[in-house]
């Protein structure tokens, strides 16, 4: 998602990073909530607050923002080793090759940050872990100023710090590994310096990760409303090189909060889950609970952006993201954008870098008298990247994929999975009573097979006695 061209004519630009999924070997019950969603919830969140911030600015930025929300992250770091390769093919977003990313952020677990108790100074502590790179450099330092400058102008009633790790070897797991240079790899000549802000020091705060305990119960959506906002008043410094000492960003606080605890509620419970009206505006859905499973890609369609062959949870997060990223209201979005049909059909945007994006108006607007359109023309730049193997090549005439001979420069992993019917492996186990329990049976029958000879027998001599009435 690119959100914001910059005016230097470098073209310099921030990737800010979430993950959309977390790995587990019983994919359907994985939660994922504090592992990823708390990061997802807090950018997506950011993104909007920044959007409108920017929109009311109506400044160009010094530096431009992409953000990635990459998947399959637990399969070897598929989505972001992806995202490498398309940005270094120029491929992923338009005006922000891989050579321009001067910085990335990303946003990790955030729903467990230590808390101190009021006797202790109530603070609600993050930390930034950085790469060896960013530690050492002046834009390093810069942006870790802004987070600072951020943390002191939070509006939330527990006051927000970040800290340097301590202890550390380097960075956490996380989809910033894809973007350090190692041997074996030809689209990065050198690591590209960036920090990864999570709950955590040097122990993860999350006990139940990757597991199906990892659900909203496992989650402070007040310590991701905060994150959000420390993002996003962050990354409004970065985007116009605001100094420290200048007032704090002009970030609706309010929205934002409100944004966080909607898409908590769609997210992370399954009371609400994708019926919720925030993923009904943007979203045709009819699941329940949200399901982070990657799935399996089978073949490549010849349009890639073709959101049909997308789960409804990729198809919510596009749209959600798309309408979002020109800074407009939801009646701005009625009123102003034109109709389209989503997600195919005749009529097409016709502006220069709109997309057509699900929309359900809330209140009937200007744009919605008479029209029985599903979508809206909104600006911004989109792109889905499916993430496959760059050791593998997919070809559309038989719908196979094929080893393409990379594996001695390219370092990536190749995953598969074996398409088994729901239900399939199956386990049947038999458990031995106690002995008790089989007296009990024993002696329930013996009494049962006793009383029905008697009953047979009674019944005997009451048809003899009957018979010989007759």
């Amino acid at each position: 998602v690119h959100h914001a061209e910059s005016s230097s004519s470098q073209g310099e630009c921030v990737l800010v990073l979430a993950q959309v999924d977390k790995g587990n070997l019983f994919h359907r019950m994985n939660k994922g909530a504090e592992g990823a969603l708390s990061g997802l919830i807090a950018s997506a969140a950011a993104f909007e607050a920044v959007a409108k911030a920017i929109a009311a600015a109506k400044e160009p930025v010094a530096r431009s923002l992409v953000f990635g929300f990459v998947g399959s992250e637990g399969y070897g770091l598929a989505g972001s080793r992806r995202v490498v390769s398309e940005l270094a093919a120029g491929r992923a977003v338009s005006g922000c090759a891989l050579a321009d990313v001067s910085f990335i952020v990303e946003v990790g677990s955030v729903g467990l940050p230590r808390s101190m108790s009021e006797e202790e100074g109530g603070l609600r502590e993050y930390f930034l872990h950085m790469t060896p790179q960013a530690q050492n450099s002046s834009d390093g330092a810069a942006i870790y100023e802004a987070f600072e400058a951020a943390a002191k102008s939070s509006g939330q009633e527990a006051e927000v710090v970040v800290r340097r790790p301590s202890g550390t070897p380097g960075i956490p797991p996380s989809s910033l590994m894809s973007f350090q240079h190692a041997e074996g790899t030809n689209a990065l000549k050198e690591s590209i310096p960036g920090m990864v802000l999570t709950d955590f020091n040097e122990t993860l705060a999350n006990k139940y990760l990757s597991s199906y305990l990892d659900d909203a119960g496992n989650v402070n959506v007040s310590s991701v409303s905060a994150a959000s906002e420390l993002l996003a008043k962050a990354l409004y410094r970065i985007a116009y090189n605001v100094s420290s000492e200048e007032p704090p960003a002009p970030v609706d606080t309010e929205s934002l909060n409100a944004t966080v605890y909607d898409l908590t509620g769609c997210l992370l419970t399954s009371s609400e889950g994708m019926q919720c009206d925030l993923v009904q505006q943007v979203a045709d859905s009819y699941l329940g609970s949200v399901s982070l499973y990657p799935g399996v890609l089978f073949g490549l369609s010849k349009d890639l952006q073709n959101p049909n062959d997308k789960t409804d949870f990729v198809r919510f997060l596009w749209s959600f993201l798309a309408t979002r990223a020109g800074g407009l209201s939801e009646q701005e979005i009625s009123d102003q954008a034109a109709t389209c049909d989503f997600p195919s059909g005749k009529l097409k945007c016709a502006g220069e870098g709109d997309v057509c994006a699900r929309w359900r108006s809330k209140t009937k607007g200007k744009g919605d008298s008479g029209s029985s359109k599903n979508g809206r023309c909104v600006s911004a730049q989109m792109q889905y990247v499916p993430a496959w193997s760059q050791h593998l090549l997919h070809d559309p005439k038989t719908n196979a994929w094929r080893i393409n001979g990379t594996a001695s420069t390219v370092a990536d992993d190749i995953w598969t999975e074996s398409n088994w019917n729901y239900g399939t492996p199956s386990a049947m186990i038999r458990v031995t009573e106690t002995h008790a329990y089989g007296v009990v049976l024993f002696l329930s029958g013996l009494i049962l097979t006793g009383a029905c000879f008697w009953g047979v027998k009674r019944a005997r001599q009451h048809i003899e006695k009957q018979m010989k009435q007759w």
